[in-house]
Formats: C-alpha cells, sequence, structure tokens
C-alpha cells in the first residue's frame, strides 16, 4: 500500500473498534474538518495509518469535526452545545 498524497497532513480519528475486528474511523487530509468514514480490519488500519504518516485528531479539531457534522445535519448553528 501507497502512501495517499504524499507531502500532505493527514488525519484519523477512530470512531469505534467493533467486536468483529474492523476499525471505523474518519481519514482527512490537510483539514480534519473535511473527512470520510472508513471501515478496514484491524490489521490493514496499522498498515494504513503507518504508510500514511497519519496524526490523530487532537481536540480542538475534534470540536470543528463536531461542528462540521451538525451544520451539515441541520444547517444551522443552534444546535452547537460549545
Amino acid at each position: 500500500m501507497n502512501e495517499l498524497m504524499p507531502g500532505k497532513r493527514k488525519f484519523i480519528k477512530v470512531k469505534k473498534i467493533k467486536d468483529d475486528g474492523f476499525v471505523e474511523f474518519i481519514f482527512a487530509i490537510d483539514s480534519a474538518t473535511t473527512n470520510a468514514e472508513l471501515l478496514l480490519p484491524y490489521k490493514a488500519f496499522i498498515k494504513f495509518c503507518k504508510n500514511n504518516k497519519v496524526t490523530f485528531v487532537n481536540e480542538e479539531q475534534e470540536k470543528e469535526i463536531k461542528k462540521g457534522e451538525i451544520l451539515w445535519k441541520y444547517g444551522t448553528e443552534e444546535f452547537l452545545e460549545f
């Protein structure tokens, strides 16, 4: 497996490790707020992270992701709790 978009920062946020051994996670390139949800078996997830030199989402990025999800879902900031 090759690195996706070499030279760009890549972020992940693990959402869930499932009982069947799959890892559900968010993957983003350049900005943690524009992301895609992915699902990989655990070993493939570890390889994916190493190949792409990912960084785990920090607390500030986590807030921005949540804000983006709420805006996407409801189209307004009135539901933001933070």
